[in-house]
């Protein structure tokens, strides 16, 4: 493992534990326990980064089409009141 790049050498060091103490199996659960709570952490910022700009892109679209809407008003109603 520890020749691969792929693996954290953090990863590499607690299989090494694992194995000169025999308890491999609840070392790999304890290794796969920490990363998962690492993933969930990060998965977690990312949400709470997308959502503030899902909601600002959304506020763009619907101000758009509401000063779509209001100028076309407007420009129907200026077409009445000249003719």
């Amino acid at each position: 493992m520890a020749k691969r790049h792929i693996f954290l050498p953090l990863m590499v060091q607690m299989v090494n534990v694992g194995e000169k103490t025999g308890n491999l199996g609840s070392t790999l659960s304890t290794v796969a326990d920490s990363f998962e709570m690492d993933a969930d952490d990060k998965t977690s910022a990312a949400i709470g980064l997308i959502q503030p700009a899902l909601t600002i892109g959304i506020a763009v679209v619907v101000g758009f089409i509401a000063v779509a809407m209001l100028s076309t008003m407007y420009g129907i109603y200026g077409q009445f009141n000249a003719g």
